[in-house]
């Protein structure tokens, strides 16, 4: 694209949002100074649709405003869908509910002016501290593991938000299966923690419909049901709001088990927005203190038998328009409705899996001089992979050269195949440990993201392990026992492979509970995370980086000494059993899913 060309769609996109803008001090205006007797006129003409009042203060970042217009609009959806004819779809008053933020919501975040040591103070025990999490809340108060509730085959969620202000780098959201029954019988006792992604793929700032990604509104439907979400974009658009602002995340209509709730699996969400920049934090800290509308729609079973054969499927790679479904037997139990609209359930054999906006990243459109610089970025990442294990070996070097030894040991890549083998294997567990049986499953894993997990533990006297816990826990008090855990890998968001990372350090657990038989999730706490903005000069090249949890702050100071540039964070907990490692790289930005072709990470243990 030219530099011409760049230059008139950005003053396109100008003028609109001048035009907007315009348009809503005009219909201000005229409220203002209509006459009493045009008041009926002012009021039902000259009145933004609701809808479009939503997407405008969204655009603006008005989040206030647009938090109070997204609870009459989620109002006004009920009272419309409650008035079609056909009563397709209900929200009970009891599952309406909010899309909330549960931790890591500082109004300020982390300051602009953030030095090496109060970084190394303020990573400490703050969970992620590059993401903020949000879930849907109080949705069924019937079921007593809220907010986790269970749907029929049209049954939906929906939620209404503003996007996250666009100082935020990532936004994703997922819907889980949390608990699953396996077993033909569906008896309670055959439940599991599976914590696995129930969609094809989450909605992220990658993969949205419409030419923008953030200062928009979003509207997120989750659902197996083609006729549910149509419906409801029906009702949706009918109320102002814009076809590109209504997201599909399609379950796994195939992989889940549904109503009666006997067999049904338990179902949770996950909203993540991150990053917590060092500008902008005020803005991300504002914006999370908001509850957005959220409520669970309760869509009409088919007049034909569940089970009846014929379920037609949806060949779809686009949502927005109906095309070529494939036969289907026609049922005479079936209404006039279900003969003109049928349903339509998505299978794994047709999930429309999402992909990059092509409005985003139009590559047909990309002059020669950018191919060559996305050409330049893989040939430079795959010649990374390959000067790393001499990069990492010098790394050791000046370790040892520092303390005396490096214990050396690996992050392997964890597979979790989107979550489709959690969901048909009951025994798959690919986050546990030999001294960690972590019993959920893909644990909450997101298709967009590429996990790493530790190959050893290390134990409480800075030794490698592999689950055997030192008894010995007066050595956790002597001084000559503080350690550091190094991490060295390879920095893709500078390779421009990935929208960020972070790496965290988890403990087993007190030596008392990780010294039982069954050393599960039960125990596991995070005790220290470090995150890519910290990463900048931390290596020698800047396509790697380096991370280091230690066990004091005296430790930390070491590293400063020995002229070893790696930010470190103090691990919260000093009295655990083991520690492991989990890296986690997210979003491609030209794939929307997860970074691929990341190389094996390094570690190190130095004792100090």
């Amino acid at each position: 694209m030219t530099t011409a060309a760049k230059i008139l769609m950005a003053s396109h996109k100008v003028i609109l949002l001048l035009s907007k803008l315009s348009l809503l001090l005009l219909c201000c205006l005229l409220s203002a100074t209509t006459p009493n007797f045009g008041g009926v006129f002012a009021e039902q003409e000259l009145r933004l649709p609701i809808g479009k009042e939503f997407e405008l203060l969204c655009e603006l970042e008005d989040f206030e405003k647009a938090n109070e217009v997204a609870r009459k609009l989620a109002r006004e959806v009920i009272e419309r869908g409650g008035n079609r004819g056909n009563n397709f779809y209900n929200v009970r008053a009891r599952e309406s509910g909010r899309l909330r933020f549960t931790h890591d919501t500082s109004e300020y975040g982390l300051e602009e002016t953030m030095n090496s040591e109060s970084l190394m103070q303020r990573t400490a025990n703050t969970g992620n501290p590059g993401v903020m999490y949000a879930r849907v809340e109080n949705v069924n108060v019937n079921n007593q593991n809220w907010p986790y509730f269970q749907f029929g085959k049209r049954d939906a969620t929906m939620s209404i938000m503003c996007a996250p202000p666009s100082s935020a780098k990532y936004y994703s959201y997922v819907t889980y299966v949390w608990r699953k029954t396996f077993g033909a019988l569906g008896l309670r006792s055959l439940r599991q923690t599976v914590s696995a992604q129930a969609s094809s793929s989450p909605v992220n700032n990658k993969n949205v419909r419409g030419s923008r990604a953030f200062r928009r509104a979003l509207v997120i439907i989750s659902t197996a049901s083609s006729k549910t979400f149509h419906d409801l974009k029906e009702v949706l658009e009918n109320t102002g709001i814009a076809s590109t602002s209504i997201e599909l995340e399609a379950l796994r209509y195939d992989e889940l088990n549904f109503l009666p709730s006997i067999i049904a699996d338990d179902l949770t969400t996950s909203f993540r927005v991150g990053i917590w920049p060092l500008k902008g934090a005020e803005a991300l800290g504002v914006y999370a203190r908001y509850e957005w509308p959220a409520m669970i729609v309760r869509g009409r079973e088919p007049a034909r038998a569940a089970n009846s054969g014929g379920n037609s499927l949806l060949n779809l790679l686009s949502l927005a328009t109906i095309s070529r479904p494939t036969t289907r037997q026609q049922q005479p139990e079936e209404d006039e409705d279900e003969r003109q609209h049928p349903d339509v359930f998505y299978s794994k054999e047709y999930l429309p899996m999402r992909g990059p906006n092509d409005a985003l990243f139009p590559s047909s459109f990309l002059n020669d001089e950018e191919k060559d610089s996305q050409s330049k970025i893989y040939h430079r990442a795959m010649k990374q992979k390959t000067s790393l294990n001499a990069a990492a070996d010098e790394f050791q070097s000046k370790l040892t050269n520092a303390f005396g030894n490096a214990n050396k040991f690996a992050l392997e890549r964890v597979v979790v195949n989107d979550g489709a083998k959690c969901l048909s294997d009951p025994s798959y567990q690919p986050f546990s440990l030999p001294g960690v049986n972590v019993r959920s499953g893909c644990f909450g894993s997101t298709a967009d993201a590429a996990y790493s997990l530790s190959e050893k533990l290390v134990n409480n006297l800075g030794e490698l392990s592999d689950g055997n816990i030192v008894a010995d826990a007066s050595a956790l008090t002597k001084e000559s026992q503080d350690f550091i855990v190094l991490v060295f890998g390879e920095n893709a968001v500078h390779d421009g492979r990935a929208t960020f990372f972070n790496v965290a350090a988890y403990t087993t657990g007190d030596p008392v509970s990780s010294r039982l038989t069954d050393r599960s999730a039960l125990f596991v706490s995070i005790v220290a995370s470090l995150d890519d903005r910290s990463f900048d000069e931390s290596a020698s090249s800047p396509s790697y980086y380096s991370a280091a949890f230690a066990t004091s702050e005296r430790a930390c100071s070491k590293l400063k000494s020995a002229s070893i540039k790696s930010p470190c964070a103090v691990m919260l907990e000093r009295n655990f059993g083991n520690v492991f490692l989990i890296e986690r790289v997210y979003l491609d930005p030209k794939t929307a899913t997860a970074p691929k072709d990341i190389a094996k990470t390094r570690a190190f243990v130095v004792k100090v």
